[in-house]
């Protein structure tokens, strides 16, 4: 579960420090989008250590938990379609993206806080 935790809080970096990129992405547009990618590709990599966790059985989710992971699963495919209209130029609609990523770091540090404080 530190797993989580640390992923945690480089999400809330990543996307706290939106005008602040070190590293270029490859093929970002620009900051915003890279920010994006990022915040998207550590949501996924919490969404994969949970499922990872569950299917070796080294994590069992109570309904409550499942609820919660479930709905961070669907305001990821929310938000990853909002970057992938955003990235292709499709619209310029940042505040719907920010919001969905918001929505989203919101979803895994309650994830986070269930899983790890054992909430039933």
């Amino acid at each position: 579960m530190k797993q989580i935790s640390i992923l945690i809080l480089l999400l809330s970096c990543s996307v706290g420090c939106a005008k602040k990129v070190n590293a270029p992405i490859p093929g970002q547009i620009n900051s915003f989008d890279a920010t994006s990618y990022r915040a998207l590709s550590d949501a996924q990599a919490v969404i994969n250590s949970v499922k990872s966790d569950v299917n070796s059985g080294a994590l069992t989710l109570s309904d409550q938990q499942k609820a919660v992971f479930n709905k961070m699963i669907a305001d990821y495919n929310v938000s990853e379609s909002a970057w992938q209209a955003y990235h292709a130029g499709a619209t310029n609609d940042t505040a719907t993206l920010e919001t969905a990523i918001d929505n989203l770091v919101s979803d895994i540090a309650k994830v986070a806080t269930d899983i790890q404080g054992g909430g039933k």
